[in-house]
């Protein structure tokens, strides 16, 4: 039974130990879980169109549908045909005047044709190396080796790393037309001045400014300054090698190399040639070219070989596709195979100048851009030039740029400049440039150029995107409402304020469009088979024709035409107060309609079918019979703007409010916000010639692409929504109603509420493949910290394996209990807009999970518990595909109370209590059972008594005996009382016998005085003084103490005298005076002395008596005497 209660017992306590163990494991999470979103956005919904009982909600929204009513009040009849009982109208043709035809002027007022360029027959002087040789000397008077190659040695050091600027919305130019983008002070960017350009490997650009190294990663700005650690802050010209090194010069302060952790700085202390080196260039080889004042130089990554090229100031550098390098100064130009110099003296080209900019073009032409005398094009044997005379807009070109389309672009101080098909081509800030300086053009990967300019700091030109038509050069007020296509590729233009406008080629030409019969706004427009261009407007139409106009006024003189329709027939369709108008060539027959019409569209569908769009819904004229689709049939709005039949004979309607549908003859799918529509107000759809959808809304425009190399499928197959707006070069986001047009060479037109907009597909791209993640930096407990420049305070905290190379992100990091807060930044390389990327992320193991997509592109995490954390990040696009997971994996350390051998030492401390609580057990039986012995045993409890009395009789004797020894002690004590008395009194006495002495002697003194003058010549007076004066020796205050030393210490004096028989009657004194334990103020009152005096005494006391340092002379007189 015993035993039994015992296990119960261990069995709780094992229980209590084990849940308390859980108990210190466990840790509040801080963390949200969302939903996880495969997609950006979900896919579309799609009903059937209900044509029996109707739906009783709107399929969207779920509000109950409301009955519709005629113009007579009774219920709309919808979702089945009726017939319609047409009327001729008697429309008498008005003939206008058509005198007033405007004359044709350049649409493009920024090209130039191309002149006949200046030809240069020159003969080039070929040297050899040692023919133009000369001999240089560094700062320092050295004469710097030649054509011998020379180890180089920089000095390294640690850069610091400042954090990532994230930039802000880019600037566009209110009268950009075009996708121009400008970086400056309020995008991030430190310096205003782009000396240079070049792409990196890891997607980025790297900027020379002259503020110092700035990196782009589409996303941010890293600035590399005097403040983390550069020699200079004006940097000239940059390239990051084939190694991934950054190579930069400092304007006459030498070379860097940065390869992401160290900095190793060059100049002519180390072997440079020269101080002022302007470019730096790479070989097929790998080896690394610059240009100085002096030459030329090569470093093949340990040795540097100098070559002397001549006297000029050398300032550019190009490497051409056969390998070779060019140089020029302002006197010359020379090109180097590694053995000879041909060189070419500018003198016998031009007029003194310099050649400031050099680049090859694809047929392997050199170009060179001339200070002041426009730019040159080599074909290997004659130079052309091309100058202000040649339609060139500028003559001084500092930069030069091949384009990947044969062009050629050129920088200037008037603008950027496009050399192609026989014309130049400006643009300056009249079309969108923050400045006309430009100072470098670079091209990127993806058709963007990006210009180096002077104080505007950074732009992006993007090639391939939208453009804008400024037609009357800064009406933004002048809308266009229709787009008609034309006779031989024209496009007609029906605008608000300036009427008709024909664009053809590069010229337009405002048409007449005086009316008197109506106000002479155009509203619609559309070519019959003739090519005759009619024009809806209010009152009636207007038809164009190559000799005349005639109106028809078919409506009231104060509505409009906003739609007009050319059949299959030749028939045009028009709208009307009362329902649609029919002019067969002959008459005009009006289809009465049950309501009130308000139409923005008209088409016919493949089948002769006319479909008409209305505020009551999509009406379907077959024949005489029409049938009403509103919400009841499964509409999701029947306020419609804009309807089109796509390649597959879809019907695509645009609505007011509930975005866009799309119909196939069964079914009705929906597109909307939701699905990710930028506005459910659609003003406009087109359909390009590959078969993608374009909606155009009051938010920016949608790009519906079906593509057969996407992995989505939806009730439409496989497509994919990518929006447009500002950011992507839309001067403006509010479409017009219905104003759109594909033309037959892929451009599609559209009318915004800031002019025209224009897109050529031919050279459009959209995005293809996912964007690649990055991790860029970590914050920690709310702190930017350098991994790089760690503080030795934080090493105990925060610790890490190593950094990698250009970014501030540490690896194995391993954090403490206290560091529980982490930020991470992220961004991702892309083809497409940076602001376009999409980011989800999540802690694996931790959130079950991933993060709603975002565009923040950080993730923070508070109070994270501790352990191994893994944490994911990715990124989708505009491509709709998802990038790689990329992982960062780090470790929190748990307190040392809740470690892995904290848990042990808990778990063996339970046992180690179980242990030691059942002995304690086991005892207590034991005890319990001797005590149940004694009991019966009642003689040994009598003898026990007896033995107890015993016991207590012996301690009686004990307590006597110590009476007794306290009573001997208390008479000790008494004893030393009286002889502390005693020895007061001795003091006592003999202050007192000096005092009388003083007296005596002060007696005698005054006696022997007066005896002396002659005052007194008594001889009984003369006695009486001898006998004072021997009185006064025999009284010695020595003989007082002689008598209390014998009677406390016997035979010490005697011990004094033996052992110091020099001392005299005072040394003997101060001996006596320490063994009595007088203190230095009682021996001074004694002997009526300073305690100075008596100090002083007893160090003479110590030396005679030769004790030693360490010994005091109380302790030796103890001792000793």
């Amino acid at each position: 039974m015993k035993a039994l209660i015992l296990f119960k017992s261990m069995k709780q306590l094992c229980f209590l130990i084990l849940l308390g163990c859980i108990g210190f494991g466990c840790e509040i999470k801080d963390i949200r879980n969302q939903k996880e979103s495969s997609t950006l956005y979900p896919l579309p919904t799609s009903h059937p169109l209900n044509l029996s009982k109707g739906y009783s909600q709107n399929v969207i929204t779920g509000d109950s549908l409301k009955p519709v009513f005629t113009k007579t009040g009774s219920t709309l009849i919808t979702g089945r045909p009726f017939l319609l009982k047409p009327t001729i109208l008697n429309i008498k043709p008005k003939i206008l005047a058509t005198d007033t035809i405007g004359q044709k002027k350049s649409l493009h007022t920024n090209e130039w044709l191309v002149g006949k360029p200046i030809v240069h027959h020159i003969q080039a002087k070929t040297y050899s190396l040692k023919e133009r040789r000369t001999i240089r000397k560094n700062l320092q008077g050295d004469t710097i080796l030649i054509e011998t190659p020379i180890l180089l040695r920089g000095k390294k050091k640690l850069l610091t790393t400042a954090p990532a600027q994230s930039i802000g919305t880019p600037h566009y130019q209110d009268n950009a037309l075009y996708d121009i983008q400008n970086f400056g002070p309020q995008q991030g960017l430190y310096a205003s001045i782009i000396y240079d350009i070049c792409q990196s490997k890891r997607g980025g650009l790297w900027l020379a400014t002259y503020k110092g190294l700035s990196y782009y990663d589409g996303s941010s700005f890293t600035h590399y300054t005097p403040k983390e650690g550069l020699p200079a802050a004006n940097v000239r010209s940059v390239l990051e090698d084939s190694q991934g090194n950054v190579w930069f010069s400092l304007k006459a302060r030498g070379v860097c190399k940065y390869d992401g952790d160290t900095l190793t700085f060059f100049n002519d202390h180390q072997g440079l040639l020269n101080n002022n080196v302007n470019q730096i260039k790479e070989d097929k080889q790998g080896n690394i070219w610059w240009v100085s004042f002096y030459g030329l130089t090569k470093f093949d990554g340990k040795y540097v070989t100098h070559y002397a090229l001549g006297k000029a100031r050398y300032t550019r550098l190009h490497i051409d596709s056969k390998g070779r390098i060019w140089v020029s100064s302002s006197q010359e130009i020379v090109r180097f195979d590694g053995k000879q110099l041909i060189v070419f003296e500018l003198k016998d080209i031009v007029s003194p100048s310099n050649a400031v900019a050099m680049s090859e073009d694809r047929a392997g032409h050199m170009w060179f851009g001339l200070h002041k005398e426009g730019v040159l094009r080599y074909d290997g044997e004659t130079f052309f030039q091309y100058t202000q005379a040649q339609g060139l807009p500028c003559n001084s070109v500092f930069s030069i740029t091949p384009g990947r389309d044969n062009n050629i672009w050129l920088g200037t101080e008037k603008g950027l400049i496009k050399y192609a098909n026989g014309k130049f081509t400006a643009y300056t800030t009249k079309e969108g440039l923050a400045s006309d300086f430009i100072l470098h053009i670079f091209e990127d990967n993806q058709q963007n150029l990006w210009l180096g300019t002077f104080r505007t700091g950074l732009t992006r030109y993007k090639l391939n995107s939208f453009a804008h038509q400024d037609l009357q050069k800064g009406r933004s007020d002048d809308i266009p409402q229709a787009f008609c296509a034309g006779k031989h590729g024209s496009i007609w233009i029906a605008t608000h304020n300036s009427g008709l406008i024909k664009l053809k080629d590069s010229t337009m030409q405002v048409l007449p469009h005086d009316n008197p019969y109506s106000i002479n706004i155009p509203y619609a427009m559309v070519k019959d088979k003739q090519d005759n261009i009619w024009v809806g407007e209010i009152g009636g139409v207007v038809k164009y024709t190559s000799k005349q106009r005639i109106f028809y006024p078919v409506i009231n003189r104060d509505e409009p035409i906003r739609t007009l329709l050319c059949d299959q027939n030749n028939h045009i369709w028009m709208e009307s107060k009362h329902g649609i108008v029919k002019y067969d060539g002959e008459q005009f027959i009006e289809y009465p309609f049950p309501f009130s019409l308000f139409s923005w569209k008209i088409i016919e569908d493949k089948q002769g079918n006319i479909w008409i769009a209305t505020e009551k819904g999509v009406c379907k004229l077959v024949g005489n019979y029409l049938t009403i689709y509103s919400k009841k049939e499964g509409l999701s709005s029947s306020m419609i703007t804009d309807l089109i039949e796509d390649k597959q004979g879809n019907i695509w309607i645009a609505t007011l409010y509930q975005g866009a549908m799309k119909f196939d003859g069964n079914r009705l799918t929906y597109y909307t916000v939701k699905e990710g529509l930028p506005s459910n107000l659609v003003k406009s759809i087109v359909e390009d010639q590959s078969g993608n959808i374009w909606l155009g809304t009051d938010q920016g425009l949608s790009f519906l692409h079906f593509s057969p190399s996407l992995n989505e499928q939806t009730p439409d197959g496989l497509f994919k929504i990518i929006n447009y707006d500002q950011s992507d070069g839309l001067k403006a986001v509010n479409f017009e109603f219905g104003s759109v047009h594909a033309d037959n060479a892929n451009n599609l037109w559209w009318g915004t509420n800031k002019g025209v907009m224009k897109l050529n597909l031919n050279e459009f791209k959209i995005p293809q493949k996912a964007p690649q993640v990055q991790l860029k930096q970590v914050e920690i407990n709310g702190q930017f910290l350098d991994f790089r420049r760690f503080a030795n305070d934080l090493k105990k905290s925060i610790a890490f394996q190593k950094v990698p190379k250009f970014v501030n992100l540490p690896l194995n990091l391993t954090l403490d209990h206290h560091h529980k807060h982490i930020k991470l930044h992220f961004s991702a390389v892309s083809e497409e807009n940076p602001q376009k990327i999409w980011y989800s992320y999540r802690i694996k193991g931790l959130e079950k999970s991933w993060h709603k997509p975002t565009k923040e592109q950080f993730a923070e995490y508070k109070n994270l518990p501790y352990g191994v954390h893994t944490f994911q990040v990715k990124a989708i696009g505009r491509a709709h595909m998802w990038s790689p997971i990329l992982a960062y994996t780090f470790k929190i350390r748990p307190p040392w109370w809740r470690s892995n051998w904290a848990m042990i030492g808990y778990v063996l401390g339970g046992f180690f209590l179980i242990f030691f609580y059942i002995k304690w057990r086991l005892s207590y039986l034991v005890r319990k059972q001797q005590l149940l012995e004694k009991s019966v045993h009642e003689r040994t409890l009598e003898l026990n008594q007896v033995v107890q009395q015993l016991n207590d009789l012996n301690i009686d004797l004990q307590n006597s005996r110590a009476e007794v020894i306290r009573l001997k002690e208390k008479e000790k004590e008494a004893l030393r009382d009286q002889i502390k008395e005693r020895e007061s009194e001795l003091i006592l006495t003999m202050k007192m016998m000096n005092e009388k002495r003083h007296q005596v002697a002060s007696i005698r003194d005054t006696l022997l005085n007066v005896i002396k003058k002659g005052t007194i010549q008594n001889p009984s007076v003369n006695l009486a003084v001898r006998e004072l004066d021997q009185l006064f020796k025999s009284i010695n205050d020595l003989d007082i103490l002689v008598q209390r030393i014998d009677t406390k210490y016997p035979g010490m004096l005697t011990k004094i005298r033996v052992s110091y028989p020099e001392f005299s009657a005072n040394d003997i004194k101060h001996c006596l005076f320490i063994r009595l334990n007088l203190s230095l103020k009682e021996v001074a009152n004694s002997l009526n002395v300073s305690v100075h005096a008596v100090k002083m005494a007893r160090q003479r006391l110590k030396k005679k008596m030769a004790i030693p340092e360490n010994v005091t002379l109380k302790d030796f007189i103890d001792s000793t005497l």
